[in-house]
């Protein structure tokens, strides 16, 4: 018999019209929405499952290289997920990670923003994966990873978290143009990070400024922090540490989690059908302005 997923659903709380996680507390959601960055605040947005972690791991080894120690409780510290925790201990200056669409009201030109992209096909790839396997397990969602093609039907709606990726994406790029200040957004493609990691380094070191220009001048911190975010190296600090959160938190999981799963670019051909494959190529094609969002993954 096969199984029958066509009514499955990603549980969500409804917010502003936005599609949040069940598990985030709405008060915390809620101060999210409402924030206006400060002026001095360095913000690293991306819509989920894009490298986000990677990106932000990185940051923190340039920005606190002598303290950060690669856990994943040190990296909420010091670059704290605002949509899940609130904005409460967020003070002017510091860093933090949304993946909240773009809004003009809360937008402050005068902040520093780092935009993370990746190719939506392996984007529906890793977010499958982690709302299907990742503890603490969704409630409602099957267990094992054989219900890709209703989870694909649901991307291409834009019926999972923070929703529509065409629609999050073009709103970035379009209220960067007309409400940013280029010296202050940084675009950091996933594709481009993954085909020359040293020049990305570089390139993210250079826009947070002449202290972190000064540090990278020492070849060896480069190679100290290309080898620490390394995906080899993330599966192990970062799996285990986020496995002794969680098991701080409920005291049930697995041995292993995989946050950080594989990390590669194009792993969607080992999943998609001709019919997936069909169905997003005619979601792309569905609106023109999608052609900047995938021109910037030809690398």
């Amino acid at each position: 018999m096969v199984d029958d997923y066509s009514s499955v659903e990603v549980p969500s709380l409804l917010v502003n019209g936005v599609r949040f996680p069940d598990v985030f507390p709405r008060e915390c959601v809620e101060s999210a929405i409402k924030h206006r960055a400060h002026d001095e605040d360095l913000i690293v947005c991306t819509y989920p499952k894009s490298g986000t972690t990677w990106v932000q791991y990185i940051l923190c080894y340039l920005l606190h290289y002598d303290e950060f120690d690669g856990t994943v409780a040190k990296m909420n510290a010091l670059c704290p997920f605002v949509d899940h925790f609130g904005t409460d201990k967020l003070k002017p200056g510091m860093m933090y990670k949304q993946h909240l669409p773009f809004n003009p009201e809360t937008f402050n030109d005068k902040s520093r923003l780092i935009i993370v992209v990746r190719n939506p096909r392996d984007v529906a790839i890793s977010f499958y994966h982690f709302v299907t396997l990742l503890p603490p397990k969704v409630p409602g969602v099957p267990e094992g990873a054989n219900w890709f093609k209703r989870f694909s039907q649901l991307f291409v709606r834009g019926e999972v978290w923070y929703g529509d990726y065409m629609e999050w994406h073009r709103g970035w790029l379009e209220g960067a143009r007309k409400y940013g200040k280029p010296e202050n957004i940084l675009f950091v493609v996933y594709e481009k990070m993954k085909k020359d990691p040293r020049k990305e380094l570089i390139r993210i070191a250079n826009f947070l400024g002449e202290e972190v220009v000064e540090l990278i001048k020492d070849e060896k911190v480069i190679e100290t922090i290309l080898e620490k975010t390394h995906v080899r190296s993330m599966k192990e600090a970062v799996n285990e540490s986020y496995s002794a959160t969680l098991d701080d938190e409920s005291g049930e999981i697995p041995e292993v989690v995989e946050f950080v799963r594989k990390g590669t670019v194009g792993d969607h051909v080992n999943y998609f059908t001709p019919e997936i494959s069909k169905m997003f190529d005619e979601y792309i094609a569905s609106d023109p302005r999608n052609r900047e969002i995938m021109d910037m993954f030809d690398v």
